[in-house]
C-alpha cells in the first residue's frame, strides 16, 4: 500500500507551522513522529524535488 501524507503541526517562535510526514496509516505516522522527536536532525537543504524516473536508464535500475 502506498504511503499517505500526514500533516504535523508544531510551535516555533509563537507561530504554528506545519510539515509533511509520509506513512501508511495514522498509527505509523505517530510512531514516525516519535522517532523524529528522539533521533531527528537536519542533514541538508532540499534544492529540487520531482520524478527522476524519466531520466533513469536500465544500467542504473529502478528508483
Amino acid at each position: 500500500m502506498a504511503d499517505k501524507t500526514f500533516l504535523i503541526d508544531y510551535e516555533w517562535l509563537g507561530k504554528t507551522l506545519s510539515c509533511r510526514l509520509h506513512a501508511g496509516e495514522w498509527d505509523q505516522a505517530e510512531e514516525r513522529l516519535d522517532a523524529l522527536r528522539s533521533t531527528g536532525r537536519v542533514v541538508g537543504e532540499l534544492l529540487m524535488e520531482g520524478d527522476a524516473t524519466p531520466m533513469m536508464t536500465d544500467r542504473v535500475g529502478n528508483c
